[in-house]
């Protein structure tokens, strides 16, 4: 079940008449160590740190019958309960070695004592190791799917983003390889950390010349690709064409004399990663035995 079912279907189980509309925190509602040892394990079992943080609220609410509970994170948020600013309000800063990564808000008829406040501070600190755990978890993620050097998704990212393309085509995708002109040369030429700064700059090129839904990636080398989502049958052929003026006019790109190639297909029907990266491939071949810088792209029909 996903996230968002399992928020909806609480809320359809949860029968509104039930709700406490005069409860404060009572001091038989503080848990049992037995009860915060079971809450600990139960966030541990999540390692997405937006699930976490769901479960916690979802037994907070659940436990104290607040009316509310708000979280806010950097990119997200979510509400469980009817949430409203009512008599008392709470808000409290998640934090994770000095670094501030959600907020909590808590909403109750009545107004909090002294004591209910340091129920809920103590309580939240049972939030930080589980936490703690699904944000390295997700950085671990990460860097797994970044190359080192230019910071781009790498050739394991591309696999995966491949195989969710070929399952769900809600829209038009083409896949583009670029390789560049002469790279070895210099690297024999000028050493690899000039061939260093001309791959990190080219990277850049290619995010100038996407948008935000397309992907880029590096595979390796100076093997890069690209998977273009069309708004319009001439995207692919626009994002390429573009990359090719800003390789002319970049300075390091024409310091150092370097073009690129590039040979594209479009997805179409086809659902097997590898004949598609191989179609992809052999434009790319045809575009090098053409001239240096030179594209070869599938015909888009209108």
């Amino acid at each position: 079940m996903s996230f968002m079912q399992r928020h909806n279907w609480f809320f359809k189980q949860k029968d509104k008449k039930n709700l406490l509309d005069n409860l404060s925190i009572q001091k038989s509602k503080q848990l049992s160590d037995s009860q915060k040892l079971k809450l600990v394990q139960k966030l541990q079992v999540s390692l997405n740190p937006l699930t976490v943080f769901y479960l916690y609220t979802e037994f907070i609410y659940q436990h104290f019958g607040f009316k509310g509970v708000k979280v806010e994170l950097q990119d997200e948020s979510f509400v469980i309960g009817q949430y409203q600013n009512l008599v008392s309000e709470h808000q409290f800063t998640i934090t994770l070695k000095n670094k501030k990564v959600g907020m909590l808000y808590f909403s109750t008829q009545l107004a909090f004592s002294s004591e209910e406040l340091d129920i809920l501070t103590k309580l939240n600190k049972l939030l930080s190791q589980p936490l703690f755990n699904a944000i390295e978890h997700q950085n671990l993620q990460e860097v797994a799917r970044s190359d080192a050097l230019t910071g781009l998704n790498n050739r394991y990212r591309f696999k995966e983003v491949m195989r969710q393309k070929l399952t769900c085509m809600q829209t038009s995708v083409s896949l583009m390889i670029l390789d560049l002109d002469d790279f070895k040369k210099v690297n024999d030429t000028y050493g690899h950390s000039v061939g260093d700064i001309v791959l990190n700059e080219f990277a850049q090129i290619l995010k100038q010349c996407t948008r935000k839904q397309d992907h880029i990636f590096r595979l390796g080398g100076d093997e890069f690709t690209l998977l273009i989502e069309h708004v319009c049958n001439h995207d692919a052929i626009n994002i390429a064409h573009r990359i090719k003026e800003h390789m002319e006019q970049h300075t390091v790109m024409k310091k150092y004399r370097v073009s690129c190639c590039i040979g594209a297909t479009s997805l179409g029907e086809e659902r097997d990663a590898t004949h598609v990266f191989n179609q992809a491939d052999k434009a790319l071949y045809r575009a090098k035995n053409t001239d240096k810088g030179a594209i070869e792209l599938p015909i888009f029909h209108s």
